[in-house]
């Protein structure tokens, strides 16, 4: 199912941008009762048989330090964790590999923002904001979900502020 509307998605997408390969990724991972244990499903498009259509790879993760990179900047991403690793950094080492690249502005196609989530089988998936520093603000800060600067787009609510999950 999500295989088939991920491909109508990116067909549609293509479609209005006159493109001939779909530029779309997905991945779906969890706990599945079903199988008893941890799941990823991949899915890319199949640049060799039919670049509007995706393909699925599923992969059965072993330990807590396999992780699953999309887009162009996959590699490099892998390459970045595995020197942070060797240097001692443990389970922030996606964190920080990725946050250079999307803020760092070495990496010309990466950019924007980034998405954190980690799932797990007591809490299943949970998603965290960023909290990013504000350029020039010294000891300010944001926090940001997707890219939304959660404190200017929402701000206070009432006498509260909105508060959120996040890692540094």
């Amino acid at each position: 199912m999500v295989r088939r509307l991920g491909t109508r998605f990116g067909r549609e997408a293509a479609g209005s941008r006159s493109s001939p390969a779909l530029q779309l990724e997905i991945v779906v991972f969890g706990w599945c009762p079903v199988l008893q244990r941890y799941a990823v499903y991949s899915l890319s498009p199949d640049m060799a048989a039919d670049p509007l259509s995706l393909i699925v790879k599923e992969t059965f993760p072993q330990t807590n330090q396999e992780i699953t990179l999309l887009g162009s900047g996959a590699a490099e991403a892998s390459e970045r964790i595995a020197k942070l690793r060797a240097q001692g950094v443990s389970w922030r080492a996606p964190h920080i590999a990725v946050r250079q690249m999307v803020t760092g502005g070495d990496t010309p196609d990466v950019g924007g923002s980034w998405s954190i989530g980690f799932s797990n089988r007591i809490m299943g998936f949970m998603h965290f904001a960023a909290v990013v520093p504000v350029p020039g603000g010294g000891s300010k800060f944001m926090t940001s979900l997707n890219g939304i600067d959660t404190d200017q787009e929402i701000g206070q609510v009432g006498n509260y502020v909105v508060g959120l999950v996040a890692l540094i």
